[in-house]
């Protein structure tokens, strides 16, 4: 045994791989864990989820090299007392809050310039008569303030604080709610959409605006997938004790490759997509203790699942 760990640490100063890994950064592991670590400070908390036990140690490490290799490693081990360990977890926590209302002011603040230049650009657009070939690019600047304003929505969403007011809903008529109100952009792109219950009121426990945002992210979503005909079909029904709503377009279908990379922060494959539609849609469900999960394969179609707890 003693054998294979020298022999595994000899590969990894050979390859200068300890570069790669631990730096100046604090890090929580099992007890059972090997650490590897290379120069610099270090903040390592064990924790044993048996016992409940934690131990936190301040770690300096050093390597002594020659020109060729790595001589040895002499680490510096001084045990953390429960009051430091409480204050260096309370102050990261701290840190990181702070930042998160400071992106989400900022962010906000943003929002304000961008509808006082709409509603000037609206003023300009109508100001032109028709025909005008101005209108033509006061048209696509509002377009694509729109896409700056919904890119805006996004991030507030993320860095707003989370806390959701859960409630009895009525989930089929939420659904129903979007469908009409997004008409006018299905009619546009020649789909239909359908809502098919088997029963009347069946409810769920959510929050009602963040549930209306997952239906309306994931209805876009299909018919930026769909081709003019397509259908979008929707489903609610009981699964046990759960309630399942699930969303089926006629699409262009997402790859394997694509499948496994949807739910991630920034990841789109559209041109002028944010890639945070998908990852916000995860989070709501999410924060009303349901789940959801997504089937498909290119050229056929995709179906997304929402599960929720029957109420």
């Amino acid at each position: 045994m003693e054998d294979n760990k020298q022999k595994g640490w000899d590969n990894l100063t050979k390859n200068n791989k300890y570069e790669q890994l631990l730096a100046n950064k604090s890090y929580v592991i099992c007890d059972s864990s090997c650490i590897l670590v290379k120069e610099g400070k270090h903040k390592v908390i064990i924790r044993d989820e048996q016992d409940g036990i934690t131990n936190a140690f301040d770690v300096d490490v050093m390597l002594l090299k020659n020109n060729k290799n790595v001589l040895c490693c002499i680490i510096f081990l001084e045990e953390m007392d429960e009051e430091e360990i409480c204050y260096d977890i309370k102050s990261k926590d701290k840190d990181s809050l702070v930042s998160k209302e400071l992106a989400a002011s900022v962010v906000h603040e943003i929002k304000n310039p961008l509808f006082s230049i709409r509603g000037f650009l609206q003023l300009l657009d109508k100001s032109f008569v028709k025909g005008d070939s101005r209108k033509e690019y006061t048209n696509l600047m509002l377009s694509e303030l729109d896409r700056l304003n919904n890119m805006v929505n996004q991030l507030l969403f993320i860095y707003k604080d989370k806390a959701t007011n859960l409630q009895k809903v009525c989930l089929p008529n939420v659904i129903d709610e979007v469908i009409r109100l997004l008409k006018p952009k299905l009619d546009k792109n020649e789909i239909t959409c359908s809502l098919e219950s088997e029963q009347e009121g069946i409810h769920v426990l959510a929050d009602a605006s963040n549930l209306k945002q997952v239906i309306i992210n994931l209805i876009l979503n299909a018919v930026e997938a769909s081709l003019p005909g397509n259908n979008i079909s929707i489903r609610v029904y009981k699964e046990g004790k759960n309630v399942i709503a699930q969303i089926e377009d006629e699409g262009t279908g997402i790859s394997q490759e694509e499948l496994a990379k949807i739910f991630e922060p920034f990841y789109t494959t559209k041109e002028d997509g944010t890639g945070l539609g998908l990852y916000i849609t995860k989070n709501i469900i999410s924060s009303f203790g349901g789940s959801i999960r997504v089937v498909s394969s290119k050229g056929k179609g995709t179906i997304f699942f929402l599960e929720f707890s029957r109420t």
